[in-house]
Parts: C-alpha cells; structure tokens; sequence
C-alpha cells in the first residue's frame, strides 16, 4: 500500500507533454484500460484466498477495484476524470488513439535506447501533481511537519525517517538509540528538524507524496517507499540502508554517492536529481572492490536469499558519519 505507482510517471508524460505524439490530452478524453489478467486488487492473503473461491471472478475483481481505485484516485487523477476499467469488461467500444504499455522506467533500459523514461518525463509528472494537487500538499507537509519548519531554505534541514512496520521485516531495531547518538544533537544545534513516520501504509497517498515531496533528507531501509524520492526536489538526499551480510551478488551496494545508478533507488534518484547512496549496516566503510573480493567466490546459498526478511542493525557510529554528511 506504500507503493507509489511509479508506471504512471510515463504515462503522464506521454499524455501530458506537448513534444510527445499524445501530449495534451486531456483527463476527461482518456480512459485508462487495466490489463491484468486475473489481478485481484486484493490488500491481503485473507482477501486472495477469498477471491480464489469465488464463482464469478471478474465481480470480485470490479468490487476490490473500486476500493483501489479510491485510495489511488489522486494519482489516477493525473490521467483521466473516469475510474478505470478493466479490460475483460470492455466490449464493442472504439479508440482513435490507443496508448499501449508504458515506457520504461529502469535505468539500464535507458541506456540502451532513447524512448525510455528521462529527467523530462519525471518533471512534466511533478509538474502535473503540483498543478492538480499542490494546494493541499503544501497543507498535509505543513500538518506532518513542526510549525514554521516549511518557512523558506535558511531554517533546518527537513529529514524523514521512514521506519517499516515489524510486520514487513527490514525494520531499524534501534531507533531511539540512533536518534539520541546523531539526530537528537542535531536538533539541538537547530542543524535539522525530524520526524519518523512507522505507519506509512496507514496514511493516503497525497499524505506519502507530502512528506517526501517536502523533505529535504530521507533515511530508510531499502524497500517500495523509498520510491517516493521521485517527488523530492533536486539536490535532495536518500540514504537506503541494507541489512548486514547481503552478497554484492544480490544487491549493489557501493557506499558511495550516486554510484549505485542501474539500481532501483540509484535509478530513480539520477532520474529525479536527488542525491542518493546505499548504505551497509555493518561498521565501517568499504573501500572500492573489498565487499566484491570478500564474496568473491563465495556461493550463495538459498539462506541468503532471505536477506529481505532481515531487520536492520545499523552501526551507531556509521549512521552519524552519514547522516551529518547529508544535512
């Protein structure tokens, strides 16, 4: 549920940029077509189990439909005034202009060819968010935030810190003491002002977009959330902290500034102008080449591959060096 709906920011673009072959469309021309086949939109393994029982599958689908649509309307908003269907249930209806799929988002596909995704895309979609909804995103960040902390760029640093839910593993088990030895202080010294948010899923998505869209610096464990940095503003900082003793096999963590760009995160934030890093939780820094010589020849196992039901034990020391390097 804290998944930004990332497919849509090609969407958008190609709909809404005038130096594209459908720019200028407008939401209420568009009918957008859903073609998952057999997807449930259900929340919940409860929900799944339920759907498979049922006799008439395409009902159950439109029900849970209606509930997606509700929670992802804002953002579904963005590309036309109807709710969506799904293609099963359409028939015997006519396009003059049909856009098929999406362009693609990852970062090693737009090397390879200039259709992908680009910076242009990324801003004509914060563009149309700000025009459609910018009003009350600035009135959510000003909720979610201390009073006068959104008042110009001389005061403190804004930073998120976005927790996980136990239920979901890759949580930070230790927050109170990493907050008393480095974010603490710095509120002290007027250096930042914070707020961690553990209830993420729980909130609307135009909340989600408001916190990220005003925060300045964000911390978290890697995981769909941090997605949202797509909406941070330039020169932004993301800090996506691993578990400890994942094989470089698995996952590319270089502990190094806005080196990780064919990666998920590394990705998005070349693709968004934010400053990003990946960050073991274990002590130290890794030089360039140790984390791949120290695996190197190492078989992965099937335990290893468990890596993302692992909670975080990030080194105090380490998380202080870092997060003073980014505010």
């Amino acid at each position: 549920a804290s998944k930004p709906p990332l497919r849509l920011v090609p969407a958008v673009a190609r709909l809404r940029d005038p130096a594209l072959a459908l720019g200028s469309r407008v939401p209420a021309r568009v009918t957008l077509v859903l073609l998952y086949d057999g997807y449930t939109f259900a929340e919940s393994a409860f929900e799944q189990d339920g759907l498979r029982s049922s006799p008439d599958l395409l009902m159950q689908q439109e029900r849970r439909l209606e509930g997606w649509v509700v929670r992802q309307a804002p953002l579904l908003q963005l590309l036309t005034a109807s709710p969506p269907v799904i293609l099963q249930s359409v028939k015997r209806r006519c396009f003059g202009d049909l856009l098929w799929g999406h362009e693609e988002l990852r970062a090693d596909r737009e090397l390879r060819h200039p259709q992908a995704v680009g910076r242009r895309s990324v801003d004509v979609f914060r563009g149309a968010l700000e025009v459609r909804h910018g009003a009350e995103l600035r009135s959510l960040a000003g909720d979610f935030w201390q009073p006068g902390s959104l008042a110009g760029d001389d005061g403190p640093v804004r930073l998120l810190f976005v927790q996980r839910a136990p239920r979901h593993k890759r949580s930070f088990e230790d927050v109170d003491k990493l907050a008393a030895a480095t974010l603490d202080p710095l509120v002290a010294q007027s250096d930042i002002v914070w707020q961690v948010v553990d209830d993420l899923e729980q909130r609307s998505i135009l909340q989600q977009a408001a916190m990220f869209s005003s925060a300045e610096v964000v911390v978290g464990a890697v995981g769909a959330a941090l997605a949202w940095l797509l909406l941070m503003r330039p020169g932004g900082q993301v800090l996506e902290w691993l578990p400890r003793d994942v094989p470089p096999s698995l996952y590319r963590c270089s502990e190094l500034w806005n080196e990780d760009t064919l990666g998920m995160f590394g990705g998005l934030g070349r693709l968004s102008g934010v400053d990003h890093v990946c960050l073991r939780s274990e002590p130290g820094a890794a030089a360039a080449g140790d984390v791949e010589r120290r695996w190197q020849g190492a078989k992965a196992t099937v335990r290893d591959a468990y890596w993302r039901t692992t909670n975080l034990q990030v080194d105090a020391g380490k998380f202080d060096r870092w997060v003073r390097e980014a505010v």
